[in-house]
Formats: C-alpha cells, sequence, structure tokens
C-alpha cells in the first residue's frame, strides 16, 4: 500500500467520524493507551507499574528510532548535495529552493531545476513557453455533447469536483470572459 493510499484511508475514516486527520490519529492513539492502561488495572500494582515504564520506554525507544531515520535521511540528502554541487554553501540556496524541498522533493533535484531555469534567459522556461503556446493554440473540440464553454455563473453553479473534472475547459473558457 503506498503512502497516498494510506492518507486517503485516514482521510475518509477521519471524515466519517467528524474529524480532521490529526484528531482523529490522536484519538487512536488515546483509544490504545486507554486500552493499554486498562488492561494494567487486573494486574497487581507493581506489575502494572513495571508494564506502564516499559510503554513508555518502547514509545521513546520508537521516538528515538524515528529521529535517527531522519537524521540519517537529512545527512544523505546533504551529502548527494556536496557531492552533485561541491562548494554551495547553504546561503546560496535561494528559497525557491527551499519550498520544493519542504515539499518532498530532494535538495539536489530542486536546486539542479532552479539552476537549469535560471540558465535559461527569460521566456526559454518550460512554464513560460506553455503559457505563450496555450495562449495561442486553439480550444480543443470534442465530440461529447457536453458545452465547451462555461460562463461565470456557470462556474460559480459548481461543486468542486465538478470544477476538478472541467477545469482545463473552464480555464480555456476563462480566457474569453469579459472582466
Amino acid at each position: 500500500m503506498t503512502d497516498k493510499e494510506r492518507l486517503r484511508i485516514i482521510d475518509e475514516l477521519a471524515e466519517d467520524k467528524g474529524l480532521t486527520p490529526e484528531d482523529f490519529l490522536l484519538s487512536l492513539v488515546k483509544a490504545e493507551n486507554d486500552s493499554k492502561m486498562e488492561t494494567f488495572k487486573n494486574y497487581p500494582e507493581e506489575v502494572a507499574k513495571r508494564l506502564t515504564m516499559a510503554e513508555k520506554e518502547k514509545s521513546e525507544h520508537r521516538k528515538a528510532k524515528y529521529e535517527q531515520t531522519e537524521r540519517e535521511y537529512v545527512n544523505s540528502q546533504i551529502a548527494e548535495f556536496i557531492r552533485n554541487f561541491p562548494g554551495v554553501s547553504p546561503e546560496e540556496i535561494p528559497e525557491k529552493v527551499w519550498n520544493e524541498v519542504k515539499s518532498g522533493v530532494s535538495l539536489s533535484h530542486a536546486y539542479a531545476l532552479w539552476k537549469i531555469r535560471e540558465q535559461n534567459s527569460p521566456g526559454e522556461n518550460p512554464e513560460d513557453i506553455n503559457t505563450v503556446n496555450s495562449g495561442r493554440s486553439l480550444p480543443v473540440v470534442n465530440d461529447r455533447s457536453e458545452p465547451l464553454d462555461f460562463t461565470r455563473e456557470d462556474v460559480e453553479k459548481m461543486s468542486p469536483n465538478a470544477i476538478k473534472g472541467n477545469y482545463k475547459k473552464i480555464l480555456n473558457s476563462m480566457k474569453r470572459w469579459k472582466f
């Protein structure tokens, strides 16, 4: 199961309970802890104390292991960046690159893409070229019975899913709207 699938399932379960995904996960953790504590009540006091301590140690060990994994990942990213771009200091890395890294792109990839874009003269970036070309191109005609154009009023009445499904058509329609 992919991370995306896991997140989708968590979102759905949280929505069914009327909670945010974060609150849903916290409620699961609390329920699990409460269940363990309830079980511990059935044991003699000394045994319950030891089990509680063991649970705390296990939790601390998991946290330390997770933090170590995170540190190792960050260190591997830094080492890869230094191998690929020797002599570049963190101060030389622009904010755009750091924003890409925050969204999950590796530092080396984000910096390399930024360098490529910076080397292109204005108008040579793929995004710039696509913007210019989309303004010049004719709208795509399809043989469906759906309308090809949407008015501003049509779009305002649409649900978010309908907007998402007709996004390209709406963008093409917006080019012909008068503001």
